[in-house]
């Protein structure tokens, strides 16, 4: 299930508590926070969306040279742990892939290796919007 049909099933039990426990006067405060959870979802459906095209560039074959990985399975395997925990909605490790992000990090140094530089800088800016967004929160 999608982070944000999560929160979308639960949408109305958050406006039930918040107005059983605020009044009537704080249903514009549940809206507010609700809108809240829904763009934080958004950028959690970004963030796993990169993370799954950055599992597509790494090939069985690919070459592991410039990274700290010895095989490309185990970059792919480590991928998949924080793919997991983002879509459980748990960002602890915002700042692992964030070391994977940075300049001559394993990633920048797998894109180019492999042949696919561009496409990881623009997942890159992607990645550094979401990180100082979500960071806010």
């Amino acid at each position: 299930m999608e982070v944000a049909e999560k929160i979308l099933e639960n949408k109305c039990f958050l406006a039930a508590f918040i107005s059983i426990i605020s009044g009537s006067a704080f249903n514009a405060c549940a809206d507010e926070l609700f809108i809240l959870v829904l763009e934080i979802s958004y950028m959690i459906t970004e963030l796993i969306e990169i993370i799954e095209k950055l599992k597509e560039k790494i090939a069985d074959d690919s070459d592991m040279v410039w990274t700290a990985y010895e095989t490309s399975q185990q970059l792919k395997d480590e991928l998949e742990v924080y793919l997991n925990q983002f879509q459980a909605g748990d960002m602890s490790s915002m700042g692992k892939i964030k070391m994977l992000f940075l300049p001559t990090g394993t990633l920048q140094e797998h894109s180019m290796s492999n042949s696919w530089s561009d496409e990881f800088l623009n997942l890159s800016k992607k990645f550094d919007r979401l990180y100082m967004t979500i960071k806010r929160y």
